[in-house]
Parts: structure tokens; C-alpha cells; sequence
């Protein structure tokens, strides 16, 4: 315990089986999205963990930093200052219930399924 706060941190760095990801961010509280400054884009982190109602720490950089900040899944961080990223895991750990919106991530998850990304691409071909 420091700073009264008692962590208990699992790290996945690992590939994570597509019939197992569910439950892993149903079992976490936060989610860290953290990439360097040459990631621009973004993945499917963001919305599993929009599916799974669990804030975000994600880089500041980019679209991940973009869909954070205006959806307020969350913090962003600088991804190459180990202090930043600290302090945000101990707000979050904190204050983690006023630092997200469930409403913008209900939507986001719904807005982004694999029939709906499908179905853009199919609609778009023609």
C-alpha cells in the first residue's frame, strides 16, 4: 500500500484468444490503451471496453487520444512520460467513478460491431 491505495495489477502482454477477451475486460477496472507517438490509429481496445463499460487510460496521440477525450471514455496520458502515465492510473484507481461516461461507451460499442463495420464497407462498394 502507498499512498493509501492498494493495487492489485494484472498484466495481460500477451495475445489474448477473440473467445476470451469478454471476460478479461469484464474482470478488469481500467483499461490501458497506452501506445508511442507513431501509433495514429486506433483498434478494437476501445471498444471492448466500451462493450464492457471500463474506463480508459489511453495515449494522447492519435485517434485512440481523439475517441478518449471526446467520448470521455476516460484519461489520456503522454505515453513516453512514465510519471504522467503513474499519476493517471492513481486518479483513476482514486476517482474512477465521475471519470467516464457509460452513456457515450453504450453508444460507441453499439456504433462500432463488426455487422455495423461490415455492413458501411458492403453499402459504400455498391
Amino acid at each position: 500500500m502507498k499512498n493509501g491505495i492498494h493495487a492489485h495489477i494484472i498484466l495481460y502482454d500477451e495475445y489474448i484468444p477473440e473467445n476470451e477477451v469478454s471476460e478479461v475486460f469484464r474482470k478488469s477496472d481500467v483499461i490501458l490503451a497506452i501506445y508511442d507517438k507513431s501509433h495514429v490509429g486506433s483498434n478494437g481496445i476501445l471498444v471492448w471496453a466500451a462493450g464492457a463499460q471500463k474506463p480508459v487510460i489511453g495515449t494522447k496521440y492519435g485517434m485512440i487520444g481523439e475517441i478518449v477525450k471526446k467520448n470521455q471514455f476516460g484519461l489520456t496520458v503522454d505515453p513516453e512520460d512514465p510519471k504522467d502515465i503513474a499519476k493517471k492510473i492513481t486518479t483513476m484507481i482514486k476517482d474512477n467513478d465521475i471519470l467516464w461516461n457509460c452513456t457515450n461507451m453504450e453508444l460507441f460499442s453499439e456504433q462500432n460491431t463488426s455487422e455495423t463495420f461490415a455492413n458501411t464497407i458492403l453499402t459504400n462498394l455498391e
